[in-house]
């Protein structure tokens, strides 16, 4: 479901270490919306 594609992504985003500011923000929007949803 939409909850392991997101998880997943946000894996990918968190593995990479010279990750930009862009891809920080969308880091913590999914885990936001994880959180929201996941609970």
């Amino acid at each position: 479901g939409d909850g392991v594609r997101l998880k997943s992504q946000a894996c990918l985003v968190a593995s990479k270490k010279d990750r930009s500011a862009a891809d920080e923000a969308i880091f913590r929007d999914i885990a936001a919306k994880m959180t929201a949803t996941v609970g």
